[in-house]
């Protein structure tokens, strides 16, 4: 059994985003993007693209720390990096994939008020299962 659905040929997909309106951390505090321990799915994609921006509205720096994790032991295992958005910055970044799950950390800044945060990953790959 296939499993990928290859009649339309690689295209990008949305993998994750932020719910719309930004995503809100108190200052030095850390979350998880990924609800799921498991991580993101991005197994069945030849390349994805991270997008990540800090709202010009924030007070205080945001950290983002993308990691690759092993899906069945929940277990993270390297980083792909990290990089800190002051307010009103934005990064992007392509990678071939290295892995088959993804977790992300985004820590906001000592001080007070909060940082507003936008993410999301791109997929590039073949159609996964159950994406219409």
């Amino acid at each position: 059994m296939q499993d990928h659905d290859t009649r339309y040929g690689p295209q990008t997909w949305l993998v994750f985003r932020t719910q719309p309106g930004a995503e809100t951390i108190p200052a030095g505090e850390t979350v998880r993007l990924n609800e799921n321990l498991a991580g993101f799915d991005i197994a069945a994609y030849y390349t994805i693209r991270l997008y990540a921006a800090s709202r010009r509205g924030s007070t205080v720096p945001a950290t983002f720390s993308p990691l690759i994790q092993d899906r069945e032991n929940e277990e993270l295992i390297f980083s792909l990096g990290s990089f800190t958005l002051q307010p009103g910055e934005v990064f992007t970044q392509t990678y071939d994939v290295p892995g088959r799950a993804l977790s992300v950390f985004v820590q906001a800044g000592e001080g007070t008020g909060q940082a507003y945060i936008d993410f999301g990953i791109l997929g590039f790959g073949p159609r996964p299962h159950g994406i219409c």
